[in-house]
């Protein structure tokens, strides 16, 4: 029995020994399970390329000077936000704590502040960045040089581009939020930008890009040089170029929101970069591209009509990011959901307009979409400061969010004439045109309703609906049809004709066109009154139908003086001779020979077609380029002599312009 209990004693410590030696050799590996308690700050990093983003998860657990990188191994991070407070399980390996579990707090969140507030909207109270910001704003831009890499800007550029320049950051903000958000230039009081440096610090940036370790490194030399950095909300460190720092690979990146205060490190120039970074701070995700409505972004760039974007060219944030940002709350009636509300038609001002120098009114209309979030439609021009990129001036930009800290997706810019439909959102939006500053937009809104295709006869419009002239004059119409289905109808096909009931010939530049729900289509009508010999009023027909629709009508009209065509009464002088004319480019030239037996000087020939002086000409010869495809014309020339007698006319000269192929647009 004793030697038993000796065995089993001596195997018990063996199997101790072993579990000592085994949790040592794991200790050491750093791979013992450790559990940590911060506020989560997350950094969006974009490349130059501009084709790749990501996030980067970092806790700041108050006892560590610098934050810790989180990789999350089996829980997907979406779900956190930055500012959270939250309690993380898991281990650190080479400085990285790789998290295996997640306990989120609760009722830790961000409390919504007022505009009107100075003070920073950051607290202990930590959460979802999509805030309505406070109304001031404090930043410190902090030069930084490592080693034999000097900063990419001086502290004279880094002040031009935050607040100096005509195109500046502070004035971006300034001018995007209607004055609601203003970032001060001289925080500390000294009569300067706050705008540091530069600082030294030792990096080795051919091994690492520790952004972070720089930024702790860069705020305690700046401390020690007596800069009391607890008064600014964004700390903005101004590295060497991009291009020098290998092993990170972009020029800007920044917090996506943040918990006690905010970074962005630059390593570019421009001001742009400095609102782009900023705007990541204040919660704003990038504004990408998804052309196909499909919910799969094209990119997660690329919309250029906002900052977000694209850094080169200094917009206004887009319409999504003012809504995110509150800042249409304080302008009662400049926003207007439209979901449910039926067909209806809407004056937008343009986003550019600044409600406190004039009254744009609505500036943003939004919808539901049933892909997730809303629609946000708002028109955009080349006015101010800050005016639109050219690609979007003049158009209705339509965009997609959900929300939140998430990205904005640009969809499509209509130009006028256009229509954007989502049937499964029961919405579709025309763009009619604008007058000034203000488009002239139509939503239908059917959310809810029977989904069955509604027909409705079209809209038939002719500019000008009436036209005054004289005999052998032509005249050009514009024939519009709108499409009036329901958005849950096809397209349909509307064949055109026109009817004179009279000697009024008619050409259309098309015979039909496929226009779809809400869409409408042109065409070109020529009038040609050549075979009319008196005046008067004179009518035609459009008619439009479909396999769809009956046949609807619009009549148009000319009046012609009443004349008739009469050739002048024999002159006692004679007249010009051998007038003929031969075809030049598009137009014809007319030559004649000078009258024989004149009594008297001639003062300058008079040239007449279809009855109708139209030139005069001291040289024999005259070019009409004034002519159309397959009209006939008759034309004959007399001279008028120094005593102001008119001689006779010479023989007429008829002509029938060449047809030639022509294209028109619908």
């Amino acid at each position: 029995m004793k030697c038993f209990e000796t065995f089993v004693f001596r195997l018990l410590l063996i199997f101790s020994m072993l579990s000592f030696v085994l949790q040592s050799s794991i200790a050491q590996a750093g791979g013992l399970m450790d559990k940590l308690t911060g506020v989560v700050e997350i950094v969006s990093v974009e490349y130059m390329d501009h084709r790749e983003d990501k996030y980067q998860y970092f806790l700041n657990t108050r006892s560590r000077a610098i934050p810790i990188e989180m990789i999350f191994e089996t829980f997907n991070p979406d779900a956190i936000s930055s500012g959270s407070k939250i309690d993380v399980s898991g281990n650190i390996r080479d400085g990285v704590f790789y998290v295996d579990e997640v306990d989120t707090h609760i009722n830790t969140r961000f409390e919504k502040r007022s505009n009107s507030e100075t003070s920073s909207f950051f607290s202990d109270i930590e959460g979802d960045a999509a805030l309505v910001v406070a109304r001031e704003r404090k930043a410190v831009a902090l030069l930084v040089n490592m080693g034999s890499l000097k900063s990419v800007s001086n502290v004279s550029a880094v002040a031009g581009y935050m607040y100096d320049n005509k195109q500046s950051m502070a004035g971006q903000f300034e001018a995007s939020s209607k004055g609601q958000l203003l970032f001060q230039r001289d925080p500390d009081g000294d009569g300067k930008a706050d705008v540091f440096g530069p600082f030294d610090i030792e990096a080795n940036v051919s091994k690492n890009c520790d952004y972070y370790r720089w930024a702790a490194d860069a705020e305690a030399a700046a401390e020690a040089a007596g800069i009391k950095l607890e008064q600014y909300q964004h700390r903005v460190f101004v590295l060497p170029d991009a291009y020098a720092l290998k092993r990170c690979g972009w020029e800007g990146i920044g917090n996506l929101a943040c918990g006690d205060h905010c970074r962005a490190w630059i390593a570019g120039t421009g001001s742009g970069l400095y609102s782009h970074e900023l705007g990541h701070n204040l919660g704003m995700h990038h504004a990408g591209v998804d052309s196909n409505n499909d919910t799969k972004a094209d990119n997660n760039y690329g919309d250029t009509s906002g900052v977000m974007g694209d850094v080169s060219h200094l917009n206004l944030f887009n319409a999504p990011h003012h809504a995110q940002m509150g800042w249409f709350a304080a302008y009662p009636g400049s926003e207007l959901d439209v979901t449910g509300k039926g067909s209806n038609s809407y004056n937008v001002g343009a986003l550019e307009m600044d409600p406190r120098t004039s009254f744009p009114g609505i500036q943003l209309l939004t919808h539901f979409r049933a892909a997730g979030g809303d629609y946000y439609i708002s028109f955009r021009q080349e006015i101010g400061d800050y005016g639109v990129n050219k690609k979007y001036a003049d158009k209705l930009s339509i965009h997609s969010f959900v929300g939140g800290s998430k990205m904005t997706y640009f969809i499509k810019a209509l130009s006028v004439g256009e229509t954007f439909i989502d049937s499964d959102s029961g919405f579709s939006v025309t763009f009619h045109g604008f007058n000034g500053s203000f488009a002239d937009v139509s939503i239908i809104s059917e959310l809810g309703e029977d989904r069955s295709c509604v027909r409705k006869a079209p809209t038939l419009k002719l500019s000008p609906p009436l036209q005054s002239g004289s005999l052998f004059d032509n005249f050009l119409y514009t024939f519009s049809v709108i499409n009036n289905d329901g958005i849950y109808c096809e397209g349909s096909q509307f064949n055109l004709s026109a009817d004179t009931g009279s000697e009024l010939k008619i050409y259309l530049s098309r015979r039909s066109l496929d226009i779809s729900p809400g869409n409408s289509g042109k065409v070109n009508i020529s009038v040609k009154t050549d075979d009319i010999l008196s005046g008067g009023r004179y009518e035609f027909i459009n008619s439009v139908a479909s396999n769809a629709h009956q046949q609807s009508s619009l009549t148009g009209a000319v009046i012609l003086a009443a004349e008739t065509v009469k050739k002048p009464e024999p002159a006692a002088l004679p007249g010009p001779e051998n007038l003929t004319g031969i075809k030049e480019g598009s137009g014809l030239r007319l030559t004649w020979s000078a009258p024989e037996n004149s009594f008297g000087s001639p003062r300058y020939y008079r040239i007449f077609r279809n009855g109708k002086q139209v030139a005069s000409s001291r040289r024999q010869y005259f070019i009409d380029n004034d002519l159309v495809s397959g009209v006939k014309y008759r034309y004959y020339v007399d001279v008028l002599h120094t005593d102001r007698s008119a001689s006779a006319p010479s023989k007429i000269f008829e002509y029938t312009a060449p047809k030639r192929r022509r294209w028109w647009r619908g």
